[in-house]
Parts: structure tokens; C-alpha cells; sequence
């Protein structure tokens, strides 16, 4: 049951990402009519967000490296709410395009941290159902969040708005830090003073594979592929729909 209670803690910080996300496309409108923005610079801002989402997509591993799971996924939830209140006291095209790509930045690595920390709980053979979940994360935020947001954006404006998806990313922290332990299934590189003197310990040891050798193989060049076609549609959809 852990592992499922836990699964759910991380779905709901997909929901919150994708939350973050959706929120642009809701406040576009007041936005460029509060500070005179034109639809160049309401899709600048829409690409730049993604544009530094992908940037920090590549941090993942290193941060990873770094920092225990437990805490960096505290400092990404933090970065988002962070990234939230500066538009609401200084607002401006400025501040807005900033905003967004810290945002992005802070979220890039959000994807595959929180499926490490799913798998650690699962293991290689029961992990489909676990990603469906976390998949579903962002169907949440859509069809259920966005439009309690829109009704928050109607009823109080966006800087309310702001500042609710600001604090739900604090409460997360809270829910994370109270709740999450690694699971026994969690991987880490072997290092080369340990390959011949490792054993059986708690997590499971895993040895390193070139980039290059994965960055080649079919399954990644598919999916890239999927994804690809994917963000592109979503970028449209989150700005301007």
C-alpha cells in the first residue's frame, strides 16, 4: 500500500506541473489586455517557457547526482511556486516572459525525477500501470484543474490565481517531505572501484550505459519522435486555447 500512496503523492505533483502549465493559456487574455500585450508576444512567451523547459529537461540527471530525490524535488516545487509571485507585484511583458521561463526551467527535470521515484517502488515488470498514472497527471490538471482555475481567474483575477497555485506547490512540499521514502527498486550507477566488490545491498545496482548508445537505439529515437509531436500540439493548446 506504501508504494501505491506514494505513487499518488507524485501524481499529484503532476497535476500541480501541469496546473502551473495550463495557467498561461487561462490569463493570456487579461494578461495582454492589463499590459497591452500583442499576440507576438503572447506566443514568445509560450515558446520561451518551453524553450527553457527543455533546457532544464537536461539537469535531471545531474541534479540527480547531486541531491537525494527527496529534496530535489522540493526545490523544483519551490522554484515553481517561486516563479509564480513575482509577475503579482511587478507586473510587465519583462517580468511575464522571466516568470515563464523560470518556470520551464524549474519543471524540465520534473518528468523523469518523478518516474524515478515511482520505479523505486515498483518493480521493471509492474511499472505500466504506475506510469499510466503519472501520465494521467496531466489529463488531471486539464480536465479537472483548469477549470477550477478558470473560475478562480473569473472570480478573484489571475494574480489570485497566482498566488493559490503558488501556495498548493508549498502544501505539496509539505505532503513530500512527511511522506516519501526511497523505495527498495532504486537505482544508481555502479562505479568502477565498485563492480567487482558489490553485492546485494538495499537498492538495486545498475551499471552505466553510454548516452550516445541510448541516444541511438530505436526505442529512443521513437519516442523522441512521439514526444516531439506531442509538446508541439501542447504548446499551441496551453497559449493560445
Amino acid at each position: 500500500m506504501r508504494a501505491w500512496g506514494l505513487t499518488g503523492v507524485l501524481v499529484l505533483l503532476v497535476v500541480v506541473n501541469w496546473a502551473d502549465k495550463a495557467v498561461f493559456g487561462l490569463v493570456a487574455q487579461p494578461l495582454a489586455k492589463e499590459f497591452g500585450l500583442t499576440s507576438a508576444q503572447i506566443g514568445l512567451v509560450g515558446s520561451a517557457f518551453f524553450l527553457a523547459f527543455t533546457v532544464g529537461g537536461f539537469f535531471a540527471g545531474v541534479l540527480h547526482k547531486w541531491m537525494s530525490l527527496r529534496w530535489l524535488l522540493v526545490l523544483l516545487s519551490l522554484g515553481w511556486a517561486a516563479s509564480m509571485i513575482p509577475l503579482v507585484v511587478v507586473a510587465g511583458f519583462g517580468m511575464l516572459l522571466f516568470t515563464r521561463m523560470m518556470l520551464g526551467f524549474f519543471e524540465g527535470p520534473a518528468g523523469a525525477l518523478v518516474h524515478t521515484g515511482v520505479y523505486s517502488w515498483h518493480p521493471a515488470e509492474k511499472r505500466g500501470l504506475p506510469g499510466a498514472f503519472l501520465a494521467s497527471g496531466a489529463s488531471i490538471a486539464k480536465i479537472a484543474i483548469a477549470p477550477l482555475m478558470a473560475l478562480a481567474v473569473a472570480s478573484w483575477g489571475w494574480r489570485a490565481t497566482f498566488v493559490i497555485l503558488a501556495g498548493v506547490g508549498v502544501v505539496w512540499c509539505v505532503l513530500w517531505l512527511f511522506t516519501w521514502k526511497e523505495g527498495p527498486y532504486m537505482q544508481r550507477p555502479v562505479r568502477e572501484s565498485e563492480r567487482e566488490t558489490t553485492t546485494a545491498t538495499d537498492s538495486v545496482v545498475v551499471a552505466k550505459v553510454p548516452l550516445t548508445k541510448i541516444f541511438f537505439t530505436p526505442t529512443f529515437l521513437g519516442a523522441l519522435a512521439a514526444v516531439f509531436t506531442m509538446y508541439a500540439l501542447i504548446t499551441v493548446v496551453l497559449t493560445w486555447l
